[in-house]
C-alpha cells in the first residue's frame, strides 16, 4: 500500500481526525460533568468552549474531508494532496491542541484556525474557479461566512 494515500484525498485524514477528535472530547467531557474536573481557560467558559470545539473542531474537519473530496468530484480537478492536505491537516489538528491548553496559546489557537479555514477555503475554490462552476459558488460563500463567524468568536 502506497505510504501516501492517507494524503490522497481530503477525507481521509479529516474524517480520521474528527473520529479521534469527537472520542477525546467527549471524554472530556465525561470527565467535566461526572467529576467536576473545570480545565483553566483564559477568557471562555468550559461550555463556550465545547461549543467552539464542536462547531469549529468536529464539524469543521467533517466538512473539510466532505469538501475536498467532493469538490474534486465535482470538477474532475484536484484539491489538495500530499504535502498541501497535510499542512491544511496540521493547522485544524495545532489549533485542537493549542485550544487545549486554553491558557497561554488562546491566541495562536485562533490564529492557526482561522489559517485553517482560509487554507481550506482556498483549496476548495481553485478547482471550482478553474472549471467556472458557478453553481457551486454558494459553498465558498458559506465557507467565507464560517470563517467570518469563527473569526468574531
Amino acid at each position: 500500500m502506497n505510504r501516501l494515500a492517507f494524503l490522497s484525498r481530503g477525507f481521509r485524514p479529516f474524517f480520521l481526525g474528527a473520529s479521534v477528535f469527537a472520542i477525546v472530547t467527549m471524554s472530556l467531557w465525561l470527565i467535566v460533568y461526572h467529576h467536576g474536573f473545570r480545565p483553566e481557560l483564559d477568557g471562555l467558559s468550559i461550555f463556550q468552549w465545547h461549543a467552539h470545539e464542536m462547531l469549529f473542531g468536529y464539524a469543521m474537519a467533517v466538512i473539510a474531508g466532505f469538501l475536498l473530496t467532493a469538490a474534486a468530484n465535482w470538477t474532475d480537478q484536484e484539491t489538495a494532496r500530499g504535502g498541501w492536505l497535510a499542512a491544511i491537516f496540521a493547522l485544524w489538528l495545532l489549533a485542537r491542541v493549542l485550544m487545549a491548553d486554553g491558557t497561554a496559546y488562546l491566541l495562536y489557537a485562533a490564529a492557526a484556525d482561522l489559517a485553517f479555514m482560509v487554507s481550506l477555503t482556498i483549496a476548495v475554490a481553485r478547482p471550482i474557479f478553474r472549471v467556472r462552476q458557478k453553481r457551486q459558488a454558494m459553498v465558498l460563500v458559506l465557507m467565507i461566512l464560517l470563517t467570518a463567524a469563527n473569526l468574531l468568536f
